[in-house]
């Protein structure tokens, strides 16, 4: 092979082995702004849950929160986070089904027919209706919370959390070794905690940990 020919080949080599590292760092890019993307959507989501329990909190509580709505949930005398939320949607405070759904998750609610119209339907309400893990009155330490349908503001601090992605497997952004979450608290903001900030495995409705009282 002579030698201008061999320059070419070594320089085609190189240009397609740049190519194809160019071509990684493209892939890896677009997936690292596609999961910044669903963060951020994510983020909204529990913004607009967050905005329309402020809002069922002034209208219909007096300035109180409803910790669960009695003989909606699937079990009458059991209330989960999830139908915590979907309570939102039974009462027209959150009209979008999409709300309930973390963009990174492969949760479906069929459009809302799994969320049900005024109650959670038995046989079709289950982890994957609701993304999101909520308050939970089996974990609350409010006194007598079962006989309770109303929770004074003044029990939650503005740095409770209210509601979070969920735990259920698949983690909703990412595994729980390099993953996170979104959490909304109860004065409005969201924080995206990873798993180096979090414990992803006892986030959710754990003693002992930031999210103990939420649950999917």
């Amino acid at each position: 092979m002579g030698l201008a020919r061999r320059d070419l080949v070594t320089a085609a080599i190189v240009c397609m082995c740049l190519a194809m590292g160019l071509t990684g760092l493209t892939t890896f890019t677009c997936a690292r702004d596609r999961e910044s993307a669903r963060r951020i959507l994510c983020g909204n989501n529990l913004r607009r849950l967050a905005s329309g329990m402020f809002r069922y909190s002034d209208v219909l509580e007096a300035g109180n929160y409803l910790s669960f709505p009695l003989g909606r949930g699937i079990a009458h005398d059991d209330f989960t986070g999830a139908e915590w939320l979907a309570s939102l949607y039974w009462t027209d405070f959150v009209e979008e089904p999409s709300a309930f759904l973390c963009p990174a998750s492969t949760d479906d609610n069929q459009g809302g027919t799994d969320l049900g119209r005024e109650r959670a339907p038995v046989g079709r309400f289950g982890p994957g209706t609701v993304s999101y893990a909520g308050m939970h009155y089996g974990t609350l330490t409010c006194q007598d919370v079962p006989s309770r349908k109303i929770l004074p503001r003044h029990t939650f601090t503005g740095q409770a959390p209210m509601a979070c992605d969920d735990t259920e497997d698949p983690i909703n952004h990412g595994t729980c070794s390099n993953g996170g979450m979104n959490i909304i608290f109860f004065d409005g903001h969201v924080e995206f905690q990873s798993s180096a900030q979090l414990d992803l495995q006892r986030a959710v409705g754990l003693n002992g940990g930031l999210l103990q009282d939420l649950r999917n």
